[in-house]
């Protein structure tokens, strides 16, 4: 019957793990596909699809997911590079100044652009919102969300700035030039019809005199540094040396690592074979007294451990000082286990076993309190 039930319950188990993972699997298919945002691909508000299908229909544009060596040999090619993901690796940063030089164009469009081909920001008391900025031959109104402007260094020329400074500013790398614009939101389909940003945008396109490419290559997580690739690869070895050196010496040293054990004297008062022995030599000297005589004792004992109440009181004392500790039920339980403990000297074999369960059952509720 018991085999029964059990099988029942594992059916019934197993039958609702089946109805959560077919649930979960119809709430995944009707789920909306997730975008990370600024990618040329992406729909959704974040994303900069409407910016690429609009250069598509003007120019020959194209994604480009290939590292920077791999830039077409050629001029006169624009490459946006819209909210890389991650910090551009200083030999990254080279291989793209080389493919400028040879007098191609990249716009760079990045919400902090600090550190990248050497750009700097001064910080600002303004708070970011609308702004009139001009540029471009043009006064236009944008949204800002930074509370910094671009640094202008030398050989720089100021494209587009507001009253604060600059928005977007050109670097010339050889024969060809640098664009880094402090504001990639504009580019964004739920942010690109906001004020002039739509404007801007195309005035940006206009640099491209033969291709435009868009970096998608920034955009791919598995494109972020690691520690594989950060640090040298002499660095990497000599750590993975130690590492070795470290396992074998703790080899050598005897060091062994697992579960610990707790000796099992630890975990039990006295051995079975010990408690078997005392008990057998008690019930054949008839010992009944002497033995719940000891149980007394110890229960005495752990009682004062744990509440503070003196072993030499009555047990009358002891259940009127334990009662603030019980419930009703308790108390009455005390009173009708320990009444006769204090007046007893002999113990019968009919009797022992009742009282040393009584004594057994209070020591486990003292113990666990």
């Amino acid at each position: 019957m018991l085999m029964k039930a059990n099988k029942k319950t594992w059916l019934l188990i197993a039958l609702g793990m089946f109805i959560l993972v077919v649930g979960a699997l119809l709430a995944s298919f009707n789920e909306p596909k997730s975008y990370s945002p600024y990618l040329t691909q992406s729909p959704s508000p974040t994303g900069s699809k409407a910016f690429y299908e609009f250069a598509d229909k003007e120019h020959e544009v194209s994604r480009w997911t290939a590292p920077p060596e791999r830039l077409p040999d050629t001029s006169g090619a624009v490459l946006f590079m819209i909210e890389p993901y991650y910090t551009l690796s200083t030999e990254e940063q080279r291989l793209y100044e080389r493919w400028m030089e040879q007098g191609n164009t990249i716009i760079l469009m990045k919400q902090n652009p600090t550190g990248l081909f050497d750009r700097k920001t001064e910080m600002l008391n303004q708070v970011e919102g609308q702004s009139t900025a001009t540029g471009f031959g043009g006064t236009y109104e944008v949204n800002v969300e930074q509370a910094f402007r671009l640094l202008k260094e030398d050989n720089d020329e100021v494209i587009l700035k507001d009253s604060y400074g600059a928005l977007v500013v050109e670097h010339s790398y050889g024969s060809g030039e640098l664009l880094v614009s402090m504001s990639p939101q504009w580019s964004q389909n739920g942010r690109i019809m906001e004020s002039d940003h739509a404007y801007i945008m195309e005035q940006l396109l206009t640099r491209g005199t033969e291709q435009i490419l868009f970096d998608e290559y920034i955009h791919g997580s598995e494109n972020v540094p690691t520690a594989f690739t950060i640090y040298p690869k002499w660095i990497l070895v000599l750590a993975l040396q130690l590492l070795v050196f470290a396992v074998l010496w703790l080899w050598y040293k005897g060091k062994r690592f697992g579960p610990i054990y707790t000796p099992r004297k630890y975990a039990v008062r006295f051995g079975d074979e010990r408690l078997h022995a005392l008990s057998a030599w008690y019930m054949r000297g008839g010992f009944y007294q002497e033995s719940v005589d000891i149980q007394e004792e110890y229960l005495r004992r752990i009682i004062e451990r744990r509440y503070g109440i003196r072993q030499d009181k009555s047990w009358s004392e002891i259940r009127e000082a334990l009662a603030k500790y019980q419930t009703t039920e308790q108390q009455k339980r005390w009173k009708d286990y320990t009444e006769g403990l204090d007046g007893s000297n002999s113990i019968q074999k009919s009797d022992y076993l009742k009282w040393s369960k009584k004594l057994d059952d209070l020591r486990k509720e003292v113990e666990q309190s």
